[in-house]
């Protein structure tokens, strides 16, 4: 008998600070963060077959490796390198929420695969070895240019206070925001689509490159984080709206990839429909708008945008876990399962 395990890894939502917790700002300068992990997910199942290579399957795609060295670089090729899992194996993942959407869902991937092959091999790790080793994956073996706030968000879930750096160093707060706060959010905070997605590597790629103005951009929006944490702490959501607000023009000065004519219609349109402010989520370019509005304006800021999808989310208190673990016989690769 064999071990079949499914993990279950939040998305998130960062309010402020993102781009301080890239390495070559943060290990200098110190980055800020304050994040939120929702309820939508990224589902990884590892289980044993009885066939001697790995098999991957995602969005009904199968693609079959005789063995771990055979699998193109990427997440899952170093995921096993440094979690280990071995042959004759099957990995399916899913997510509730389409790649590049700028709510973290490669980081969260990695930390999910993590969990799932580090239990699949009958053993276990803390939160901050996931988020850790997850970093590790993407920046240190697979060069990403992307900074490491993603992979912490999602290991440890709710809502948190990230510190990165100077140096190397990672402090983590959390953030309580309580349930009145939480009852005012849900009819004041809105996530929309733009409806299109980007690899955020290469917008990062283009801020890293650009000339002396992106650091004293990114210097404000480690300030705007701290003055947007106080906001928070003090149940003042019209604060948090003008402050996003200001965090994003800021942002736009990191690259001109950052936003677009379309994106920058979409956000106009918000605003003179009643919205606080608001912001672009990830690196930028596409994917989905956070806006906040008075409970009173939201009616109209949703008839405003009415063509884009609106994201239901609450706050998953819960980062990365384990959903199902159950005992099986090694089979042959489950092909029903990528007809689904």
């Amino acid at each position: 008998m064999s071990t079949e395990v499914t993990s279950r890894t939040p998305l998130r939502i960062s309010l402020f600070g993102g781009g301080t917790d890239l390495d070559w700002y943060s290990r200098s300068f110190g980055g800020h963060v304050l994040s939120i992990a929702i309820d939508q997910y990224v589902d990884v199942v590892v289980r044993p077959t009885d066939y001697d290579g790995i098999t991957l399957i995602n969005r009904g795609a199968v693609q079959v490796y005789a063995s771990a060295d055979a699998l193109p670089a990427g997440i899952v090729r170093e995921c096993l390198a440094v979690a280990g899992g071995g042959r004759g194996i099957e990995i399916t993942w899913s997510s509730s929420v389409r790649a590049g959407a700028g709510l973290g869902g490669s980081s969260s991937f990695t930390v999910g695969l993590l969990n799932a092959l580090l239990r699949y091999r009958g053993g276990s790790a803390s939160a901050a070895w996931l988020a850790d080793r997850a970093c590790h994956v993407e920046i240190d073996r697979l060069s990403e240019p992307i900074g490491r706030q993603d992979q912490y968000a999602a290991a440890f879930g709710g809502v948190n206070w990230f510190r990165f750096g100077p140096g190397v160093e990672v402090a983590r707060e959390p953030v309580d925001i309580g349930a009145d706060f939480l009852a005012a959010a849900r009819e004041q905070i809105l996530v929309v689509s733009t409806g299109g997605s980007r690899r955020a590597g290469a917008i990062l790629a283009d801020v890293r490159a650009g000339g002396a103005g992106r650091f004293e951009a990114l210097h404000a929006l480690k300030q705007l984080a701290v003055r947007g944490r106080e906001a928070l702490l003090a149940g003042d959501l019209k604060a948090v709206g003008c402050l996003l607000d200001e965090s994003w023009q800021q942002k736009k000065q990191l690259s001109e990839r950052v936003h677009n004519s379309f994106v920058d219609q979409i956000y106009r349109e918000a605003l003179t429909a009643g919205a606080y402010g608001g912001k672009l989520l990830g690196a930028g370019g596409h994917g989905y708008f956070l806006l906040i509005c008075p409970a009173q304006r939201q009616a109209a800021v949703r008839a405003a945008l009415a063509e884009f999808d609106e994201l239901p989310f609450a706050i998953s208190a819960s980062g990365s876990r384990t959903v199902a673990q159950r005992n099986v016989m090694p089979g042959p690769p489950d092909w029903r399962r990528a007809s689904r």
